[in-house]
């Protein structure tokens, strides 16, 4: 499972919580989804292993 994504739980937000993860991620820019703690350090340290 994706890192920020162990802790959480299943709820009507899932998706949503999906999607701004994979913006951020994908975008490598500051993370505005939730929760912010949990995806601050993701997307740049991520860049070096994934396309």
């Amino acid at each position: 499972m994706l890192p920020g994504f162990a802790d959480r739980r299943p709820g009507p937000d899932a998706s949503w919580r999906f999607l701004c993860w994979t913006a951020a991620f994908r975008s490598s820019a500051p993370p505005v989804g939730d929760p912010p703690r949990a995806l601050d350090r993701t997307p740049a340290r991520w860049a070096t292993t994934m396309p």
